[in-house]
């Protein structure tokens, strides 16, 4: 049970995580992917929210987009995981999705993330 709780407002990141690091405060939100590496890895939840990074393809209007398999192909040839990793430092879980675990209809079949396999893109 938490009896006592002091809210304190930090509008600049760095500060917020140097407050966690040197024990100033316990928790600190959005510290920012800059930050990733100033706080210890036990220290940082991601994904808690229902913010959601994702490249979206207009397939209405070209006409190889429209195709399947053209989808398909570019879902294997794009290598999610270094794009999460580099921008990121790994954190948050790739999706396959939308959709987060927990939201009504998510399954680990449909949140699953696709393969980076470029075979299946040839």
């Amino acid at each position: 049970m938490i009896r006592n709780l002091k809210w304190v407002w930090r509008g600049e990141p760095t500060v917020a995580a140097a407050m966690v690091t040197t024990g100033e405060a316990d928790i600190a939100w959005d510290v920012g992917v800059d930050n990733i590496k100033a706080l210890p890895k036990d220290m940082i939840k991601s994904g808690g929210s229902a913010e959601i990074f994702m490249l979206h393809l207009n397939t209405l209007w070209h006409p190889e987009l429209k195709k399947k398999q053209v989808r398909q192909a570019m879902v294997h040839a794009i290598n999610c995981q270094e794009i999460v990793d580099s921008l990121y430092g790994g954190l948050p879980p790739r999706r396959g999705n939308t959709i987060w675990p927990g939201v009504t209809g998510a399954t680990a079949r449909n949140t699953a993330p696709y393969e980076y396999n470029p075979d299946l893109t040839r």
